[in-house]
């Protein structure tokens, strides 16, 4: 997963059931153990926290914003310019 550094929010793709994490868990990279791999820091609403070593295959980067701004701003709850 290109862009995936240290402090970024990332989500999971798949369960990983030995940490009792599941797809769409979204957590915070807290350091790169070798190139690929990840340990990434998951907390629930709760305050429980769980660190996992996790492969680049199985993290999506989120982002807050976007790459470039588009030429035509539009209404997305109108879906229309």
């Amino acid at each position: 997963m290109a862009n995936v550094k240290r402090l970024s929010v990332v989500a999971l793709l798949r369960d990983v059931p030995q940490y009792g994490l599941v797809r769409g868990q979204v957590g915070t990279v807290g350091a790169v153990v070798q190139p690929g791999y990840f340990e990434v820091d998951f907390r629930d609403r709760l305050g429980a926290y769980v660190s996992a070593v996790v492969s680049s295959d199985d993290l999506l980067a989120l982002h807050r914003e976007r790459k470039s701004a588009p030429a035509m701003a539009f209404s997305v709850a109108a879906g229309r310019p």
